[in-house]
């Protein structure tokens, strides 16, 4: 279930940054509806950067461990129980423990603040 909502929600990204002036009627999800706020000029392609960087990390955190258990198995390394448990929660909690670090980033004023604790930590050094 898990893998089919990161899917859609992949797709609906992809479609509403390659085509924004037809998401609404393109869009797989009908029922989330908002305006299209899209000025084309030299920003855009930094937003569009943004928004498919959030997305990949959360997609990469929930695939690598179930990427890792399958290239294991393929290559003959036998897994314990507690290996194979271990990656499946993992799987289950990543994603949910990034979403709020990556999201949180895409924040002005959090990301600005987190920049000036790190430079203050820098010069002190």
């Amino acid at each position: 279930m898990e893998s089919f909502s990161l899917s859609i929600m992949a797709f609906d990204r992809l479609v509403a940054i390659s085509c924004p002036f037809r998401y609404h009627t393109v869009s797989p999800l009908p029922h989330c509806y908002s305006t299209v706020k899209y000025t084309f000029c030299d920003y855009a392609a930094i937003k569009m950067a943004s928004t498919c960087l959030t997305h990949l990390i959360v997609v990469t955190c929930y695939y690598s461990q179930l990427f890792i258990a399958v290239v294991l198995t393929r290559l003959g390394v036998v897994l314990t129980l507690e290996a194979r448990h271990g990656l499946m929660i993992g799987s289950a909690l990543g994603p949910s423990l990034v979403n709020p670090f990556v999201y949180c980033l895409r924040t002005k004023e959090i990301k600005s603040k987190i920049f000036r604790v790190f430079k203050k930590v820098v010069t002190s050094q």
